[in-house]
């Protein structure tokens, strides 16, 4: 018998960086883009097969250490949730995964990857986590691939409704007034978060009172952007993406590529556009009304976006 899991991919809307520096940011569920992860027994003593179909690998757990970054991840996440379940010995298992979402982009695919395979495997072993036991259980999962991620991306992408997130806080679901459109392009550019993190931290250790500041302006950005989501005020919103951006470029974490991608858009009309997620290539996201979409789709894809996906944001909370 199989069992099948998604999970979906994510965008921050504003804060990216200063999150990590007790700052607030605000993420975005992508319900329509997402990770599937499918569990069917295998051959017994086999242990578990987990078949990354997009990339290509095959991987054993247990399993020899020492293998690259993807494979210490997808063990990792095995081990730690057959050992919060008491699952012992492991089970002898098959699990495909693969993504609508494009790797190293900032749109959380390999957040969606591990939690669709935690959500997959839990059911398949007769367990149902909650939300917050998957999040606490991809985190430890995002160590692996971000050095010291701020929590926002498992946060929202176990939850999978909009998210007010600051590290010492409550988290804060939001509620969106009406539907936001936005569209996202890709510069093409594989973009690591992990770099992107450590760059902008060596630079803060360097001036920790000029980055402060940022930080602080890139929080009011996030502050004044709860306010026009809570009023359904777009017009508002696109400023406050717009500022958003140019504090990001302050931090050094934008690119030429991102910067043509957001200029292109709101030159065909976009209310706002930004880079979203670590920068230094992956993706950006512009904020558009109905009769500007098709418009501003053309306008990035002429500035040379490798590929343009037209979202509606909009909550499917998860308990």
């Amino acid at each position: 018998m199989m069992t099948s899991a998604s999970a979906c991919g994510k965008a921050i809307l504003l804060g990216e960086h200063a999150v990590v520096y007790g700052q607030p940011a605000i993420a975005i569920p992508l319900t329509n883009l997402r990770a599937f992860a499918e569990v069917e027994p295998c051959a017994s003593g086999a242990g578990i097969l987990i078949e990354a179909s997009d990339l290509g690998q095959i991987v054993s757990f247990p399993g020899d250490d020492g293998g690259d970054l993807t494979t210490l991840a997808l063990q990792t996440t095995a081990r730690n949730l057959l050992e919060l379940i008491g699952c012992d010995p492991v089970p002898a298992l098959h699990i495909v995964l693969h993504s609508q979402l494009p790797t190293a982009r900032g749109l959380g695919s390999g957040t969606a990857i591990t939690t669709a395979l935690v959500r997959a495997l839990a059911q398949h072993l007769g367990y149902q986590l909650s939300s917050s036991a998957v999040s606490e259980l991809v985190y430890r999962t995002e160590i692996i691939f971000h050095g010291q991620p701020s929590g926002i991306d498992n946060t929202v992408v176990a939850y999978e409704q909009t998210v007010l997130f600051q590290h010492g806080q409550p988290l804060q679901m939001l509620q969106i007034n009406r539907p936001l459109r936005l569209l996202i392009a890709d510069t093409g550019i594989a973009a690591q978060t992990r770099t992107a993190v450590g760059e902008v931290r060596r630079s803060w250790q360097a001036n920790k009172t000029r980055y402060e500041a940022i930080f602080a302006r890139i929080g009011s950005t996030v502050a004044d952007g709860c306010a026009a989501l809570a009023q359904g005020d777009w017009s508002e919103l696109g400023h406050i993406l717009d500022a958003n951006q140019e504090l990001l470029s302050e931090l050094g974490v934008s690119c030429p590529e991102l910067e043509r991608l957001v200029l292109a858009a709101r030159s065909a009309g976009a209310l706002g556009a930004k880079l979203s997620g670590g920068g230094l290539g992956g993706c950006m996201i512009a904020l558009a009304e109905g009769n500007q979409v098709e418009a501003i789709a053309q306008a990035l894809a002429e500035a040379g976006a490798k590929k343009v996906w037209n979202v509606e944001v909009c909550d499917a909370h998860r308990d």
